[in-house]
């Protein structure tokens, strides 16, 4: 097939033949295809501590017509919390290099292929704070290749003698879950969930079409200690973004909804961040 494209004094000959793929192959997601449009992948490692953590810093891009970047970390040394740890950090945490490249490639390939757009894709974590107990880091990730655009920015806080991500769900008042309920969500604390949820109502941003997002049983949290408050940070998808915002409850307030167990957890927890120094907003 052949052709002319005009405008003007401009013109540009066209031609196309047709290319031969695997039954497999769906439309603009094979190698014949997409091989003239990705450019070389790139990436970068450098050995890193914080607090006496080593760990690798991954820089990588995957050009072409997409924007796809990562900035993320892993931990070294090969123990099983840690790896634990790596796998909190990023559920898809690559093997290698090779393994990267090619989750960047289903996604440039997958958005092609769907929708016939350009994939823009961005994943950034960071190490903040190590303390004997705890590893804080700053956490993001958006993605829009061809569907509804998502994105969850916030910290996540690792517990370092079990790798588990930190949740303060684990240390309310045992009463104060349902009887006879399932694993416990939101909903099961009657008293926390006002709390965090009047604490969302009284943000700036608080419009009235997300107001009810800080009470919902079915907003995941992300949490993080400084040293007056615990943080939580809401993981929304991109069209509720403007819901998002940081919501800091006063450990004071905090202390009684929590169980034994949690106040001594949360005390140490305190006590630990007090003494180091992490990027506040």
């Amino acid at each position: 097939m052949s052709g002319r494209w005009e405008n003007g004094t401009r013109k540009v000959e066209i031609r196309l033949r047709r290319i031969a793929g695997s039954s497999s192959e769906s439309p603009c997601g094979g190698d014949a295809f997409n091989s003239t449009l990705e450019k070389r992948f790139k990436v970068t490692h450098r050995a890193r501590s914080l607090g006496g953590v080593a760990y690798d810093e991954i820089q990588a891009s995957f050009g072409g017509p997409h924007s796809i970047e990562y900035r993320g970390f892993r931990l070294t040394g090969g123990s099983s919390i840690n790896q634990v740890i790596n796998k909190g950090i990023d559920d898809q945490m690559p093997a290698n290099d090779e393994a990267l490249r090619n989750r960047f490639q289903s996604y440039s390939r997958n958005a092609l292929a769907r929708n016939g757009s350009e994939c823009e894709y961005t994943f950034e974590a960071e190490p903040q704070a190590v303390t004997s107990r705890w590893l804080l880091v700053s956490f993001g990730e958006s993605a829009n290749c061809g569907g509804h655009q998502t994105a969850v920015y916030g910290w996540k806080t690792f517990d370092r003698t079990t790798g588990k991500l930190f949740s303060v769900f684990d240390y309310l008042e045992p009463h104060e879950v349902k009887a006879g309920a399932g694993r416990p969500t939101m909903v099961d604390w009657p008293g926390f969930r006002a709390l965090l949820d009047h604490a969302w109502r009284a943000q700036p941003n608080a419009v009235d079409w997300c107001a009810d997002v800080g009470g919902s049983p079915q907003t995941a949290w992300l949490m993080h200690p400084t040293r007056e408050a615990l943080v939580f940070n809401a993981e929304l998808p991109g069209s509720m973004m403007a819901c998002a915002g940081d919501i800091e409850i006063p450990w004071a307030k905090l202390t009684p909804l929590l169980s034994a167990e949690g106040r001594k957890v949360l005390a140490g927890m305190q006590a630990e961040i007090s003494t180091v120094r992490f990027p506040q907003k």
